[in-house]
């Protein structure tokens, strides 16, 4: 588990970017900066903080 300052550091982040799904990439972008990786702690608490929900991940076979 992650010290609550990670958490601290991803909220200030989300509320510079906003609440919304297109704020995802640049989210992560400034949160692996911040810490140069990605916690997958954090992967998960994004995506419930700004309501992105688990799809289904393109294949190759789907583009092609």
């Amino acid at each position: 588990m992650l010290d609550q300052s990670y958490y601290q550091k991803t909220d200030e982040i989300i509320e510079h970017y906003g609440r919304k799904a297109a704020s995802l990439i640049p989210i992560m972008q400034d949160i692996q900066a911040e810490y140069r990786y990605l916690p997958g702690e954090l992967l998960t608490y994004v995506a419930k903080e700004i309501g992105v929900k688990r799809g289904k991940s393109l294949q190759c076979g789907d583009i092609l």
